[in-house]
């Protein structure tokens, strides 16, 4: 099968006078004639630099149509001036090397691309991503309102302005936080918003960029979200960590969205008619305005939107690559996708070992808590020991006089039924006090020594009085070796914990 003959700038410019009207549409024309794409734009896109023709409106299934201009009936009427046009047709095919192929699609060109970026703007896609993320919002919203009505908190107040505590409840960020390991806060606080109006403006802003995800597509639309959040909320704790101060709200991962935008249009502009871009700059231009403006509200985390907006940029840069370059350079930029996030929690990580502002936090953190602990510690643990040493040690003397007994002498003593009400009473103080006692060793020595001496002592009280128990219900007696290891050991723990106790 032979090659198609490709057309001459004159005889392109003479089909559109032909069909005028109506527009001539390279995509059809390419379809019916044979003739490449890629040699149709080139040649199109140089009569219409030269006026001689122009673009029409998007439409959806054939694209952007070309109509002949005066200018161009003009030149049809001039043998001169098409003997000019002609002589471009070298420079032309000059330029007709195919562009590097996109990973999509081995064998699309730079105007295949022009053609699907055309098309996600002017027939989007219905959006699935960004309802999820509007819903998922609004579910954490719901939340917080529930566990505010339950602590109390007037349903009023939390709608006007939120509430600190809840809020960090159920998962908004403060430097402590990451101190404590809770790095998941960086995520789940970009999910969280202080009020009803900080919710509804961050989801208005959120449903105006929706046209992103037919842009991007769903994958990177859903991971340009999730990085700039993360990065948001690390340029916040990298910039002012305080241990006061709880971050939450999209506003970062909305920046993100907004800066991805702007990359978007400035990468595909050569694909876009010039009347388009010229609506689209002021647009964007506002929308970052009113973000900036609220930005510097007192109370809002201009860092965050910021750093949320540098990370979207970025990612966008990256996506852009991967979505059109060669392998190579399309798997270098998956990579540092995957590796962007990270790159903000180690740096993040990086300053908290470092930056004598984390390390005051960490020090301050550090004698609260030792303070809390030793609080808890005399408050709450001491008491329950307390009352649990004497429960044990009023009936403990009773309890070896009668299970010394013989079988015939236990049951006519009088203080058995009390006994065994004793032992009940003192096992059940025995198991409140064993509840008080910390899991994890404390921190400060004299504070871990108390409680590993409590809980042996405890421990050794408890067997005891499961032991009393036993001998109590099979009607047995002391074996006399048992007896007197048994006791030396209860003695043992109650020693240790008498002399640590007088420390206190």
């Amino acid at each position: 099968m032979s090659d198609p003959v490709l057309p001459t700038h004159d005889a392109l410019l003479r089909l559109c006078a032909s069909v005028a009207p109506k527009p001539l549409y390279p995509k059809a024309y390419a379809q019916t004639s044979g003739v490449p794409r890629d040699t149709l734009d080139v040649l199109l896109n140089e009569l219409r630099i030269a006026e001689l023709i122009r673009l029409t409106d998007w439409e959806k299934g054939t694209g952007q149509g070309n109509v002949i201009t005066e200018l161009g009936q003009e030149v049809l009427n001039n043998p001169v001036f098409l003997a000019q046009l002609r002589t471009s047709l070298e420079q032309a095919q000059r330029m007709l090397e195919p562009s590097p192929a996109t990973p999509d699609n081995q064998n699309s060109t730079r105007y295949d691309r022009g053609d699907a970026a055309r098309k996600s703007l002017y027939e989007p896609e219905p959006p699935r991503v960004m309802p999820v993320l509007l819903l998922v919002n609004l579910i954490a919203f719901g939340v917080s309102l529930y566990v505010a009505i339950r602590a109390g908190v007037p349903m009023n107040q939390f709608i006007t302005k939120g509430d600190v505590t809840v809020l960090h409840e159920v998962g908004a960020l403060s430097a402590v936080d990451l101190l404590r390991g809770e790095w998941w806060r960086l995520l789940t606080n970009c999910f969280l918003h202080f009020g009803l109006m900080h919710l509804l403006l961050n989801m208005y802003c959120l449903y105006s960029l929706g046209l992103l995800e037919s842009l991007w597509g769903r994958a990177r639309f859903l991971l340009l979200y999730l990085a700039s959040g993360i990065g948001g909320s690390c340029a916040a704790m990298l910039y002012n960590p305080t241990e006061a101060d709880v971050l939450a709200g999209a506003s970062g991962a909305i920046w993100g969205l907004m800066a991805s935008l702007v990359a978007w249009v400035l990468m595909n502009r050569s694909h876009l008619p010039p009347e388009d871009l010229a609506r689209w700059y002021p647009r964007i231009g506002l929308l970052f305005l009113i973000n900036l403006g609220v930005s510097f509200i007192p109370g809002v985390s201009a860092t965050a939107h910021f750093g949320g907006g540098g990370v979207g940029l970025i990612m966008a840069t990256l996506l852009h690559v991967q979505r059109i370059a060669p392998p190579p350079r399309r798997t270098a930029a998956t990579v540092l996708c995957a590796l962007l996030p990270v790159l903000c929690i180690a740096a993040l990580a990086e300053a908290m070992e470092k930056d004598e502002r984390w390390l005051r936090i960490a020090d301050s953190v550090k004698k609260r808590l030792q303070q809390n602990a030793e609080m808890h510690f005399k408050q709450q643990v001491l008491p329950a020991i307390d009352k649990a040493d004497a429960a044990f040690e009023a009936l403990e003397s009773t309890a070896y006089i009668v299970t010394d007994k013989q079988l015939i002498d236990r049951k006519s003593d009088a203080r058995l039924p009390k006994l065994r009400d004793d032992l009940q009473s003192a096992k059940y103080m025995v198991r409140i006090a064993r509840e008080k006692l910390p899991a994890n060793p404390y921190a400060e020595q004299s504070l871990e020594k108390a409680r590993t001496a409590g809980r042996d002592y405890l421990q050794a009280a408890s067997d005891l009085i499961d032991r009393f128990e036993q001998l109590l219900d099979q009607e047995a007696v002391w074996d006399k070796e048992e007896r007197i290891a048994t006791a030396a050991k209860m003695r043992k723990a109650l020693n240790a914990w008498k002399e640590i106790r007088g420390q206190f």
